[in-house]
């Protein structure tokens, strides 16, 4: 039985189908415009400014999330809610760094990341936390759909 989100699980069988079928043309612009999201992302993580995150959150619609050590929260919430919790992460916890350890994308509009985070909590504690990112290319832009802890 399959357990991964739904957006996670279509990104993965996209990417496989992509890599079979996409062309050399548009596999760089797509790229490029998908790792632009990311570092949005990751520059708005760095800068602890939950505000910045507006840039890659969709307009309609929901985000899922499922943060353990960064929220405790688990669920489908809409862009103004991830404004907020992650503005509850940042007066808890300090970010930083943000590396980006991998990106894959479909041609087709999809796109999966991982990325590292090194943070401190209130109390001095140092860890490293790993996220897994789902995109998608909605209205020419690049916006998350998917923010997922997982073990680093």
């Amino acid at each position: 039985m399959d357990v991964r989100p739904p957006v996670a699980r279509t990104v993965l069988v996209c990417l496989c189908l992509g890599r079979a079928s996409a062309s050399g043309d548009a596999t760089p612009a797509v790229e490029s415009a998908a790792r632009e999201a990311v570092d949005r992302f990751a520059a708005a993580l760095e800068a602890e400014d939950s505000s910045r995150l507006r840039q890659v959150l969709p307009r309609r619609g929901s985000v899922q999330l499922h943060l353990v050590r960064l929220g405790l929260e688990a669920g489908s919430f809409t862009s103004d809610q991830v404004e907020t919790l992650f503005r509850d992460v940042f007066d808890r916890t300090t970010v930083r760094s943000v590396e980006t350890l991998r990106l894959e994308h479909d041609p087709r509009g999809l796109a999966l990341a991982r990325a590292r985070l090194r943070v401190t909590d209130r109390d001095g504690r140092e860890a490293s936390v790993e996220l897994r990112l789902g995109l998608r290319e909605e209205d020419g832009r690049w916006v998350l759909r998917e923010i997922r802890e997982s073990p680093a």
